[in-house]
């Protein structure tokens, strides 16, 4: 996580996995739209976005990722959420984003 709070996503360019970290929220949305832009731009048929170190997700964070999940499927590929925790898988959980998505333990 940054010092100021924002997530950061470190795309390991040919694996297919970025790693999210820190707060997905409302205010930390132009660095998650330049994480996702950075995503889209690598053609891996299926991409993991790891969250096991995101802290803190709320309902701006949700609808970022439905808008990645809808881009990537657009694009004929898969989004998979992997190793959510704590607040994150709780959220999750709550608003049955495993019937939208793929999220994997």
């Amino acid at each position: 996580m940054t010092t100021d709070g924002t997530p950061s996503c470190d795309l390991r360019e040919g694996d297919g996995v970025s790693y999210l970290r820190g707060h997905l929220t409302f205010e930390t949305y132009p660095s998650m739209r330049a994480a996702l832009d950075g995503l889209l731009r690598h053609r891996t048929p299926r991409h993991v976005l790891d969250v096991s170190a995101l802290q803190h997700i709320d309902s701006a964070g949700l609808g970022m990722l439905l808008i990645a999940h809808e881009e990537m499927r657009r694009a004929n590929r898969t989004l998979v959420l992997r190793a959510a925790s704590g607040q994150v898988r709780r959220v999750l959980e709550v608003t049955r984003m495993k019937r939208i998505m793929t999220i994997e333990e």
